[in-house]
């Protein structure tokens, strides 16, 4: 048990025993400051608290690729396809997959913090695409992947090597 949760069964001990007035007052005395002001930083402390959690629940809302793609087009169709494998995980199926993708495609990908809030911009950038592109990200299998997770100077070290070796086999 830690020093903190210890302070915490005391605290309720104590008020249990005494009431929260007499804790009050009794502290107001012991720091030599007012009822009021002990009852202010309190209710401070608490908005603040309350605040806290209401941040730390937030979360990104969730995309629908209707807000980008209103055309029934083939464009239209590969997008949908595209966003089908998004979210059933078979298209960049984690956060430093989707960096990795803005970095191959040179698109600034700093205020990424997830996948899931990644979802919007992706898109709106791969929206942007030519058919023949978006036929050529789908039709890239998921599960080979040709570069390693140590990002992209590992993975211009690994071709170069690569190419050396077979430079040398020939």
């Amino acid at each position: 048990m830690t020093s903190k949760e210890i302070l915490e069964f005391e605290v309720a001990l104590l008020l249990l025993k005494y009431g929260r007035k007499s804790i009050l007052q009794a502290l107001a005395g012991r720091e030599q400051i007012s009822e009021v002001e002990i009852q202010s930083e309190l209710q401070a402390l608490t908005l603040a608290q309350r605040n806290s959690k209401a941040k730390k629940k937030s979360s990104p809302k969730p995309f629908d690729i209707n807000s980008i793609v209103r055309t029934e087009d083939e464009k239209g169709r590969l997008l949908r396809e595209l966003n089908a494998k998004f979210e059933n995980r078979t298209f960049l199926p984690e956060l430093k997959d989707v960096k990795r993708f803005f970095d191959r495609h040179g698109k600034e990908n700093k205020n990424i913090k997830s996948r899931a809030a990644s979802h919007g911009a992706l898109f709106r950038y791969i929206s942007t695409f030519d058919v023949t592109e978006l036929k050529k990200i789908i039709a890239t299998p998921a599960a080979k992947s040709e570069f390693s997770s140590l990002g992209l100077i590992s993975d211009e070290i690994l071709k170069n090597s690569n190419l050396k070796r077979n430079d040398e086999t020939s």
